[in-house]
């Protein structure tokens, strides 16, 4: 479940992961691939100074979103998270309540599903050794809260990885992170 987080830029954000099946995280109104913005996240772990970049992602606001609450209890299949949830329900055994380490959903039919709603768009990831800021698309954050972003991937979100196990490009982020050089993660807390 996407959890509050602050940006400085807008404030208290959600991101996080929405369905347990997918490797797909949001942003507020962007939605984009885990494994994506992890990467990005290990490649600061990996050199110091200023980074630029790209990310593929998808802005959907109101319907064509969708209501996550709306869509886990069963009774609103509309937009993009409605969709999803209507192909592969939320578990109905509490303890079945893990964010999947494996594929699941199919990468190919999530984003021919978000397809749908919206259009696909680069977003900009930027980090700003001189501001101390990173960027991904206009959303702004300290070193505070990419720490608090990674670390919410590392653990899997709400309510973790199955089997307590990430999947291998997350555990290759956690890696970095813990060996990278300052300023991005430099004492960042573990999850």
């Amino acid at each position: 479940m996407p959890l509050g987080f602050y940006s400085v830029s807008h404030g208290q954000v959600a991101f996080g992961f929405f369905h347990i099946e997918t490797h797909m995280v949001l942003l507020n109104d962007l939605f984009f691939w885990a494994r994506d913005i992890c990467a990005f996240f290990r490649a600061l772990a990996q050199k110091t100074g200023d980074r630029h970049g790209e990310l593929q992602a998808w802005r959907l606001g109101g319907p064509d979103a969708g209501n996550l609450h709306g869509a886990i209890a069963g009774v609103d299949h509309g937009g993009f998270i409605g969709e999803l949830y209507r192909q592969r329900p939320f578990p109905k055994r509490r303890e079945d309540f893990k964010q999947h380490t494996g594929e699941g959903f199919p990468p190919r039919a999530v984003e021919d599903l978000i397809n749908r709603h919206g259009q696909p768009f680069a977003a900009a990831l930027k980090a700003e050794t001189r501001s101390g800021l990173v960027t991904i698309g206009e959303y702004a954050f300290d070193k505070s809260g990419l720490c608090g972003l990674a670390g919410y991937l590392l653990m899997g979100g709400m309510p973790r990885w199955q089997n307590e196990l990430a999947p291998g490009y997350v555990a290759d982020m956690g890696r970095a992170m813990g060996q990278g050089s300052p300023p991005w993660f430099a004492g960042c807390q573990g999850p």
